[in-house]
């Protein structure tokens, strides 16, 4: 399949295949199967890697933008969420971020690695680290001859000389004890002398603390047969520090009755979630007020992971709680955020755990969707993080459960405007096999939620409307009556209006009818009789025009693209002068990946569009 995904990024690049097809490559791609493994998983985030490498730069334009934005956010879940995917194609998907990040320059292009001169590297490198070089080049040409870092001359050897000696001996070794190890096995034969200005020194520390017998006078000191003599010259440097009593402190407190040293070890998770029973314990008996257990919660000073464990573990312990528990929780949470106890991306990381539980299990999915709706309506996460964790129907139907909590809490107009703020393609929320219109109208209402799509409700109507009585005079009533003004001319209601009458035409035209040549007769003759309504909405706006187009192309597109139905319903559109010529063009070249379907779409009208361009150039001649 890699090879396949190569050879469809290299047609793109060269221009053979339209934009739309690689759009829906990508979302096959990245589409959650219900049935795969972690290695087909690999495979297909491979194949994604390769096409964004190769395609990436020419999708990413500002009118694909949001796609792009989508895709790379799936790409990051995913990584986020199955740990088990091999390092290779994490590093992949990391290596492509990386690639938009840097406006789709590869790596190698963002410096010079071509020949340079020695003058050039010794720059390089006196930037690298200045404070071994000084301003002048006489520093700089002294690169490759007497360069040494930091690191190399703190390993050079120390060597003490008589001028020279060591300041901080071993505390257990003494110029008294008879023997002590130094170089291995060294056995003191002579009284060491020192020098003039050591003297008094030597003569105060080499008192004896016990008694025992004195060393022989001799001006050496011998050494175990396998170890060389060391001379005098050497035994002043090692002999007067090593003859201090009292043994030099490290810093290091020394133990006391077996006391340890105060440092705790770190909590592991099985304790830190018994911390998490006990604290909602006590906080919802009343044992603790919000106050105490946030004191009680700062006082733990966990670290970032174990914080982490607390909050998630509180989160599911607070989806097997009612309504009003969960609601006095929220207020906890909320405290131990202003205490900085917690951090609010902790929310959006524990909600990414509970609902890859919540996928093995249904069960309590009203809770989480309680809990869920009050932490959005607290901005503790976003309705965008939601979404990003609930795509292409995940643990369905919890996004619509989790929004009509979210609107019983701050209301419809509010929610209206956070659903906006937050850019969110609700059919994208449902699972592929329920994202047909109607059925996502259907879910829609019945969860209570048409409300966020105004027009949805009108196309009911209007759907109902043209059934019962399909003409245009009545339907232009309907819709005087139950449509405002200010909607005639919206870009919404035009795509609403052209896919309810050619959802009428499709019906009726299949309805006793076998025959191909009859069905194409039935939806020519419905098609002339609903089109003076279309003219009265259309007119001359090019822009309107261009969204029946377009509603045209998903409408076959839902239908799965019955053979010739886009071209007959161009050709009907276009001989009853409902769409002008140049709006057939303008919606040829337009690339906008809202709309599903315009590759297959093209292919089927494409010959059709050469004839009339011809036409219309013989016209024009």
């Amino acid at each position: 399949m890699l090879g396949n995904i190569k050879f469809i990024g290299e047609l793109y690049r060269l221009g053979v295949l339209h934009e739309s097809i690689v759009h829906k490559c990508i979302k096959q791609l990245i589409s959650k199967k219900k049935k795969g493994t972690v290695l087909d998983l690999a495979e297909d985030l491979e194949c994604l890697s390769q096409i964004m490498t190769t395609c990436g730069k020419r999708l990413d334009h500002p009118k694909a933008k949001s796609l792009i934005d989508q895709y790379f956010r799936r790409m990051e879940i995913l990584g986020k969420k199955h740990l088990d995917l091999p390092s290779r194609i994490r590093f992949m998907l990391q290596d492509v971020a990386e690639l938009r990040n840097n406006s789709w320059l590869p790596r190698k292009l963002q410096r010079d690695n071509g020949p340079r001169t020695l003058s050039q590297i010794r720059q390089e490198v006196e930037e690298m680290y200045p404070k071994h070089f000084g301003s002048s080049d006489e520093a700089g040409m002294a690169f490759g001859r007497n360069f040494v870092t930091e690191q190399e001359s703190e390993l050079k050897t120390y060597r003490p000389t008589v001028s020279q000696r060591p300041t901080v001996p071993p505390p257990e070794l003494s110029v008294n004890s008879k023997h002590f190890d130094f170089f291995d096995t060294v056995r003191p034969v002579a009284e060491p002398q020192s020098s003039q200005r050591n003297h008094h020194y030597v003569e105060k520390c080499a008192r004896p603390r016990e008694s025992g017998p004195k060393p022989d006078s001799a001006t050496t000191w011998k050494r175990a047969s396998h170890t060389p003599t060391i001379h005098q010259t050497n035994v002043d440097a090692i002999a007067v520090p090593f003859a201090i009593d009292k043994p030099v402190s490290l810093g290091k407190k020394p133990l006391v009755n077996g006391q340890s040293s105060g440092k705790k070890s770190p909590l592991n998770k099985c304790q830190v979630e018994k911390i998490a029973e006990n604290m909602i314990l006590d906080f919802l008996s009343g044992r603790r007020s919000t106050n105490e257990t946030g004191k009680f919660v700062a006082g733990l000073r966990l670290p970032r992971k174990s914080a982490q464990t607390l909050l998630s573990h509180s989160l599911l312990l607070a989806t097997r709680k009612s309504d009003d528990e969960i609601l006095r929780l929220m207020s906890l949470f909320l405290h131990l955020v202003d205490a900085k106890s917690f951090q609010k991306e902790f929310f959006a990381e524990a909600l990414a755990s509970m609902i890859a539980s919540l996928e093995q299990s249904q069960s309590g999915i009203s809770n989480i969707a309680a809990l869920v709706a009050h932490m959005a309506a607290e901005r503790l996460v976003t309705l965008k993080d939601i979404a990003d964790l609930l795509l292409n129907g995940v643990a369905f139907p919890l996004f619509l459960l989790v929004v009509r909590r979210i609107t019983k809490r701050i209301g419809q107009e509010a929610f209206v405007r956070m659903f906006k703020d937050n850019d969110i393609d609700m059919k994208t929320m449902f699972p592929e096999s329920d994202r047909d219109k109607m059925s996502v109208l259907r879910a829609l209402q019945k969860h209570e939620l048409l409300f966020i799509f105004p027009l949805a409700e009108i196309e009911i109507g209007l759907s109902n409307q043209i059934s019962d009585n399909p003409q245009p005079a009545s339907v232009y009533k309907w819709i005087r009556e139950n449509v405002s003004s200010d909607l005639h001319s919206d870009p919404g209601f035009i795509r609403v209006l052209v896919t309810c009458c050619l959802d009428h035409i499709f019906e009726k035209s299949r309805s006793h009818a076998d025959d191909t040549k009859e069905i194409k007769e039935k939806e020519r003759r419905l098609l002339a009789e609903i089109e003076p309504l279309l003219r009265k909405f259309l007119g001359e706006s090019r822009k309107l025009q261009l969204h029946a187009l377009y509603a045209t192309q998903v409408f076959c597109y839902g239908k799965g693209f019955p053979k010739g139905l886009l071209l007959r319903l161009f050709n009907g559109l276009y001989e009853d002068d409902v769409i002008d010529v140049d709006t057939f063009f303008v919606w040829k070249e337009d690339v906008d990946g809202s709309y599903e379907g315009k590759g297959k779409a093209l292919f089927e009208v494409n010959a059709w569009l050469r004839w009339l361009h011809e036409a219309e150039s013989e016209e024009d001649d």
